[in-house]
């Protein structure tokens, strides 16, 4: 199972796989998701001060493991969450931000 790194530029290894589009401060196309990131490709996004990027990961969680994770996420948000249980918009987001943080597992 992969899983989306955010990661500083300089831990970049050879090979690795864009997960999301690059865009620059005023939100131009720089890569493509899915771009293989070669040292040439590197390079000029360093020379763009390009600083961190998401790449994709193995995941080396077992389903257990992956579970355990996501019910603990899942714990931590409910309870920031908790003063706003009867809140629609607050809940409505609560949701939003759970299957945000649960994205890593994916």
């Amino acid at each position: 199972m992969r899983q989306i790194l955010r990661i500083p530029i300089d831990d970049v290894t050879e090979g690795a796989e864009l997960a999301a589009d690059l865009l620059d401060d005023k939100g131009r196309m720089l890569m493509k998701q899915g771009t293989e990131l070669t040292a040439e490709k590197l390079s000029a996004l360093r020379r763009r001060n390009v600083e961190m990027v998401s790449v994709l990961a193995e995941n080396e969680m077992d389903a257990a493991e992956i579970e355990t994770r996501r019910l603990e996420i899942v714990e931590r948000v409910e309870a920031r969450f908790e003063r706003h249980r009867d809140n629609d918009l607050m809940q409505r987001f609560k949701a939003v931000v759970i299957d945000y943080r649960g994205e890593v597992l994916r």
